[in-house]
């Protein structure tokens, strides 16, 4: 996760499976622009564990402009104006 404070940016880098069924994993980015609201409650070194091995159990967007990230420990929510899938 990249977050530019300065410029209201967050960046995820993700690896997830586009179907359930999927044997490979595809990499993409999140990337949230005009960031409004931003909170995480998560143990870093679970983060930083988990980074290879899956960490994100759902991920849902509540809104028109907000996205939570339930993790394994833990749960990061952005809202932003904008959200790009890359």
């Amino acid at each position: 996760m990249s977050v530019d404070y300065v410029n209201r940016i967050i960046t995820l880098n993700i690896e997830c499976y586009k179907y359930v069924a999927d044997k490979a994993r595809i990499a993409g980015s999140l990337i949230f622009e005009d960031v409004e609201l931003f909170s995480e409650t998560c143990n870093i070194n679970e983060l930083h564990d988990h980074t290879f091995t899956g960490h994100v159990n759902y991920l849902k967007q509540t809104n028109e402009t907000t996205v939570c990230l339930y993790l394994v420990v833990g749960a990061i929510s952005i809202t932003s104006r904008k959200i790009y899938i890359k």
